[in-house]
């Protein structure tokens, strides 16, 4: 008996820790949803790339900006016992190494287990690194990363934005606010900016009033810890004039630089086969310039390397050709770009470089090799004959920097300005040969929706689609930038025209037919108004005009409808290749040149993966759900919180049917109903809801049958109305007995109760 007891006792046991286990699988795999559908409305841009690059630029040297951790002012900020310093402004002049600099605080700071590290690492002209919305959203991914208490919070405010991403201002604040104030309860947060100056002066503004306010109001002094780096700007200043700062003189990195350039000048001395006199000129003669401007050291020493034989090198080298300041060093690199004895090389890093400076996003290498592989006279794409086989910086030189995910960009926000200022690029040509190129090229043969499957295979597979997901969203905004900049020659319909006749072809190929010319909106026609009687301006402000409309109203690309069906066709196609198993290896990678590693995409132009892309078709679908079904419930057992609904009215209707919340009740209750009153015959006991129906039982007692048949000869009586009719319908309608007899179902007996 006890050893069965035991028996059963140990079942039970089993029994409960499975179910314990299942629960706990379930519960694992229901927070890694709600984690996924989070970071896929925060769609925020990962600044681990960016740090390890930092991190990577710095290899070859381990201690620089070491330095800056022995500052007085650093030491208190990252001293968890110091609480009167949590706010902390690193300032410089441009190209003082400031991004460096902050890579060795962001990786102090993240020795100490104790605590989190939240960092970002703002670029210029880049949409997601230069604004309030990208930075707030790269904040609360790290915060949710680092702390699983947020998870239920930030879900439940995700469900109910009912939007596919977070983009309100007002809820990035009280998102920020609630988070940072909730983990200073119980972890110290440093909270690292670098690069705000390069967001534009409304941005930082918002960006900083926030984060001071969040720090300054925090209940927990010294918990939240806030480092801004930027350069020197007048409104940065005025917003931290409370704040300690680290002023960053041509002192501070001296050191660090005469490193730097004893590195480089080894190399030099490898390369050419120079003389140790020469080495350490190059050394003193870097350092000396330098300034304490980190990029003015690295412009030199990368040009320097860049040299073909020893002859350019001490050409470069001597006094009155050594640069002597930022401009100077620019101008070195320039020379050499843009003198390049070799016309094919001097012109193709000209065509790269003014791509680069008006991009309206970040251009990845594959998209730029594809528009270098576009022909618009012979309307085709060939990466196998005009793909670039040199690198992009041998090109180019220190000019351009790749970073990690194959983005292509300018060293420095100066680099632009200087480019630009020299006239080496000139905007509005470039903006013009962009536009021209996205106009033309969506005219190809290829992108016509007719083009049957066979044929869209092949286009596939030799890259013709490379550079659709650029051209297909950004030909408008090219224009849009170019409209006060343009004259109106520039929109003359003829051969010699570049842009006039690119704006009447795809005018007449994808033309519009809803939006007429009274429809244009004032604010664009007042912008266009010294281009009026120009050849093209119906066509140009009908386009404009139009698909800014239809944008705004649609999620995806419905117009031009021809571009919607072959765009979704191509898609598919690649979604298909992606899935088979009958693609060989190098078929792959050469479609990864082609397209980048990520071929599934969403179908939402606004959407950051419209070109960034998901490594699976699974990946894709749950981030379509959060387009097609933002509307999810907000209850965490029901099994709408994954997969929502189109509309709000259909969210209300499930929530009201499903899980009714019994406080919206209160005081619509039906009153209670009393109990019914029984009606008892004191003979036999049986009971009646009313009175009536106790008198009738009572006639069957004491022998009383008060209505009798009225036909003729029937002397039949009942105790109730109802039992008499019936009993003359059917026995005296003239269908029954002839005689009025009585038919055995209408007798007096069985009609008693």
């Amino acid at each position: 008996m006890i050893q069965e007891s035991i028996i059963r006792i140990q079942e039970y046991q089993r029994v409960h820790l499975n179910h314990k286990k299942q629960f706990e699988a379930i519960e694992k795999e229901d927070t890694k949803r709600q984690r996924l559908a989070l970071l896929d409305w925060l769609a925020s841009t990962d600044p681990i790339p960016d740090h390890e690059f930092a991190v990577f630029m710095r290899a070859d040297y381990p201690s620089s900006g070491n330095w800056i951790l022995q500052e007085n002012k650093i030491k208190a900020w990252l001293d968890p016992q110091q609480l009167t310093v949590p706010l902390l402004w690193i300032n410089g002049i441009p190209g003082a190494g400031k991004t460096i600099l902050t890579s060795v605080i962001i990786g102090e700071c993240m020795k100490n287990s104790s605590s989190s590290t939240i960092f970002f690492y703002c670029k210029y002209d880049d949409k997601q690194r230069d604004t309030f919305i990208a930075v707030a959203r790269a904040m609360l991914s790290q915060l949710l990363k680092q702390n699983e208490v947020l998870l239920p919070y930030l879900y439940s405010e995700c469900i109910n934005s009912h939007s596919v991403s977070l983009a309100s201002h007002e809820m990035c604040t009280k998102l920020l606010e609630v988070c940072f104030e909730t983990v200073s309860k119980y972890e110290r947060t440093y909270l690292i900016i670098d690069g705000l100056d390069e967001c534009e002066p409304v941005q930082r503004r918002l960006l900083l009033s926030t984060l001071v306010s969040i720090v300054q109001k925090t209940l927990y002094p010294g918990m939240l810890r806030l480092l801004i780096v930027s350069q020197n700007e007048p409104d940065i200043k005025r917003q931290l004039r409370q704040c300690s700062d680290v002023r960053l003189s041509s002192s501070c990195n001296r050191s660090d630089i005469e490193v730097y350039s004893r590195v480089w000048a080894e190399k030099i001395q490898q390369k050419f086969f120079v003389s140790d006199d020469t080495k350490t000129h190059i050394i003193k003669a870097v350092s000396e310039g330098a300034d304490g401007m980190f990029l003015y050291a690295k412009l030199i020493l990368t040009n320097l390397y860049a040299q073909t034989c020893r002859e350019k090198l001490y050409e470069e080298l001597r006094p009155g050709t050594f640069p002597v300041g930022f401009e100077q060093a620019y101008s070195r690199i320039v020379c050499r770009v843009y003198q390049n004895p070799n016309e094919s090389e001097r012109a193709t890093a000209g065509r790269l470089l003014g791509w680069i400076s008006c991009a309206k996003r970040p251009m990845r290498w594959h998209e730029m090799q594809a528009a270098v592989s576009i022909n618009m006279d012979d309307e085709d794409v060939n990466f196998e004959d005009r793909q670039l086989r040199a690198h992009i910086q041998d090109l180019c030189g220190s000019l351009v920097e790749v970073l990690p995910g194959d983005r292509v960009q300018l060293v420095h926000s100066t680099a632009k300005s200087y480019l630009v200022d020299k006239s080496y690029v000139r905007i509005i040509l470039e903006e013009q040969k962009l536009a021209v190129m996205c106009l033309r090229y969506l005219l190809f043969q290829c992108f016509d929706p007719t083009t049957p499957d066979d044929q869209i295979h092949h286009y596939v597979n030799e890259g013709y689609y490379a550079f659709q997901e650029y051209a297909i969203v950004y030909w408008v905004d090219h224009l849009e930038s170019l409209i006060e900049k343009l004259s109106p020659s520039d929109l003359e319909n003829s051969e010699l025209c570049d842009l006039g006749s690119a704006i009447a072809e795809f005018y007449e190929i994808f033309g519009v037919q809803s939006t007429k010319r009274s429809d244009v909106p004032s604010f664009l026609e007042d912008r266009c108004t010294h281009l009026v009687g120009s050849d093209q301006l119906d066509s140009l402000l009908l386009l404009l005009s139009h698909t800014r409309k239809v944008r705004a109203a649609q999620d995806e690309l419905t117009e031009p409808k021809e571009l919607k069906i072959i765009l979704e066709k191509v898609r598919s196609h690649l979604t298909r290749l992606s899935k088979s198993k009958n693609l060989t290896i190098v078929e792959k990678q050469k479609l990864n040149t082609y397209y980048g590693p990520k071929w599934i995409k969403c179908p939402r132009h606004a959407c950051f993966y419209f070109h960034e892309g998901f490594p699976d078709e699974s990946s894709r679908d749950k981030h379509l759900l959060r387009h097609e079904k933002p509307f999810l419930c907000t209850d965490l057992s029901c099994l709408r919180k994954h997969w929502g609904y189109s509309t709000e009215k259909e969210l209300k209707r499930h929530i009201l049917l499903e899980h009714p919340d019994p406080a919206a009740f209160g005081g619509k209750f039906p009153k209670v109903k009393k109990e019914p009153v029984k009606h008892q015959c004191n003979i036999c006991g049986s009971s009646y809801t009313r009175s009536s129906g106790l008198k009738i039982h009572q006639r069957k007692h004491d022998g009383t049958r008060p209505f009798k048949c009225e036909s003729p000869g029937c002397s039949a009586a009942f105790l109730r109305r109802w039992d008499r009719d019936r009993h003359t319908r059917s026995a005296h309608s003239g269908m029954g007995n002839a005689s009025g007899s009585q038919s055995p179902q209408s007798t007096p007996v069985q009609s008693l109760p």
